[in-house]
């Protein structure tokens, strides 16, 4: 079976982190990063659970140039998916998730 997805394709970045104190400027946690996780976002994630199933995958979309998308690259082949992306300058899709004990603290979307 093939699969043609077609979107977005956005790197899901994960900070992991510690938190054991309110930041005196404004009642936000600080957290202490201890590690990053990357992964398959958007149109990329479709692809990757699709490739999980078995199935050939090809994934279409654009992506950036730069060290998150060549970040990317790497994690698509890396999960057997075929690519066909158009790549722009100035154009970034990230999404960036702290967590503190695995929980979502706040989201920030790099563009």
């Amino acid at each position: 079976m093939k699969a043609l997805v077609i979107g977005d394709v956005m790197l899901d970045e994960y900070w992991l982190g510690d938190t054991n104190r309110i930041s005196p400027e404004a009642p936000v946690p600080i957290i202490k990063i201890t590690d990053e996780n990357f992964k398959l976002g958007g149109a990329g994630n479709v692809a990757a659970n699709l490739a999980y199933l078995g199935i050939d995958v090809t994934l279409v979309g654009l992506i950036g140039i730069d060290k998150e998308a060549e970040h990317l690259k790497k994690i698509i082949e890396k999960q057997n998916i075929k690519m066909a992306v158009i790549s722009f300058e100035n154009l970034k899709i990230e999404l960036m998730e702290p967590l503190n004990d695995k929980s979502p603290i706040t989201r920030f979307l790099e563009k």
